[in-house]
């Protein structure tokens, strides 16, 4: 970048907005810049250089980047299916650099593009928790699974992530479309032979891991439990999935017991962790009870994707809407959510349906529900960004929802309808 190029060239934020499959740039300032030219403008986006002859150190790569996302919290976005990116400019906001670094390439990927995310390189004193998520695509093979997902793992923990997402049930194919009770022969108890493996790897590379397993508790009783390790391998804590479905190619009711463990936090060495599971994403009741008691972040290990035979607009109705509640837990409660998808097709066993296709979109939003990081819908993915973990504080004083509720006309809501 020109010596020239200091922070009274900039706005005071840069944002870019996406809107699903839909990319709008747009820029927007809380005070207005005196002297900013359209042709600055359309060069700080484009990094066009002999708009700007200043941006001399701008760059170009392929990548399978088609959106790009700087919040006003100062993290950056990397998400979409394979595009040649843009050349973009070093960009300099305050103490803030925007610097693209290649991200883990999926491991045994179908589609081996590489997939990167931009981090955003903040001073040393400021507290932000570098946060990796996996989605994966899973075959029938267990073992082949939980390799993927261990070199996967290491490779996030090579780049500095201290906090890695795994999505739900990750060990094996999503055996629910079908009743069958040999699957049951899946669970393990915990702690089992899936906690040691996971358990390693979290003290390995010293990270905390969120993981996903089918629990046998007892012979005939099983849950969907998601298991916390913290960074010395010990288990940190662990949640039964409390809420669950009963659809189409999604018969859980027959394989999983409801949780009886509450909404609690789990605390970590990186914090609070407000740990749910897929169909608890669809209750605001659950994302407040795990903020009431202090979670700093909410995190869904999720498996969803789309019936193909449904029409084009009722399958993106359906991953909007799903998007669309989460970032809505992250903007109520003002705190961020992560959200970890499978990807891929898997067939029903029983040959009734076209099977799911898993519509990846794992993403992370940040406590305004901004996006920060989005994974592309059709290809694996390792991606890696910064939470500015300071945040939701500063969100919280300008929008004090929890100052507001009112706790004595909420009585109701423990009734099943209000008839």
């Amino acid at each position: 970048m020109g010596a020239n190029f200091t922070r009274k060239h900039l706005p005071v934020k840069l944002v870019y907005f996406e809107e699903f499959d839909r990319i709008d740039f747009a820029f927007y300032r809380e005070k207005q810049v005196q002297g900013w030219s359209r042709k600055k403008k359309e060069a700080l986006i484009t990094g066009r250089k002999d708009l700007l002859p200043e941006l001399s150190k701008s760059r170009s790569s392929t990548t399978s980047i088609t959106s790009i996302t700087s919040t006003s919290s100062g993290t950056a976005v990397a998400s979409g299916t394979s595009a040649t990116s843009k050349e973009l400019p070093e960009l300099v906001e305050g103490n803030y650099s925007i610097k693209t670094t290649p991200v883990a390439e999926p491991v045994e990927a179908t589609n081996t593009k590489r997939i990167n995310s931009l981090l955003l390189e903040k001073s040393s004193d400021d507290k932000t928790m570098k946060t990796a998520i996996i989605q994966q695509s899973n075959t029938a093979n267990i073992e082949e699974n939980k390799a993927k997902l261990a070199k996967n793992i290491a490779h996030c923990a090579h780049h500095g992530a201290k906090l890695v997402v795994l999505q739900e049930l990750h060990n094996s194919l999503y055996f629910c479309q079908v009743e069958e009770v040999g699957n049951f022969d899946l669970a393990e108890t915990i702690p089992g032979p899936s906690t040691k493996f996971y358990g390693e790897l979290a003290k390995k590379y010293s990270i905390v891991l969120v993981t996903s397993l089918f629990e046998k508790r007892a012979a005939g009783l099983y849950h969907n439990t998601a298991v916390v390790f913290e960074n010395d391998g010990s288990i940190a804590g662990t949640y039964r999935k409390m809420h669950i479905p009963d659809d189409p190619g999604f018969y859980e009711k027959f394989y999983f017991t409801p949780g009886d463990l509450g909404f609690h936090p789990i605390q970590t060495s990186v914090g609070k962790l407000g740990v749910m599971v897929c169909w608890d994403q669809w209750y605001p009741e659950a994302a407040r009870m795990m903020a009431l008691a202090g979670a700093e972040l909410l995190i869904y290990p999720t498996a969803i994707g789309w019936d193909m035979r449904d029409p084009f607009e009722e399958r993106e109705h359906q991953k909007n809407a799903w998007v669309t509640v989460q970032r809505g837990h992250a903007v109520a409660n003002g705190i961020p959510v992560i959200a970890v998808n499978r990807v891929g097709h898997e067939d029903d066993p029983s040959g009734q349906s076209a099977g799911i296709n898993f519509w990846g979109n794992s993403f992370v939003a940040g406590p305004q529900g901004e996006f920060i990081i989005i994974a592309p819908n059709d290809e694996e993915a390792n991606l890696i960004v910064r939470i500015d973990m300071q945040r939701s504080e500063e969100v919280r004083r300008i929008w004090p929802f929890l100052r507001d509720r009112r706790i004595d006309e909420y009585s109701d809501l423990l009734k099943r309808f209000r008839d």
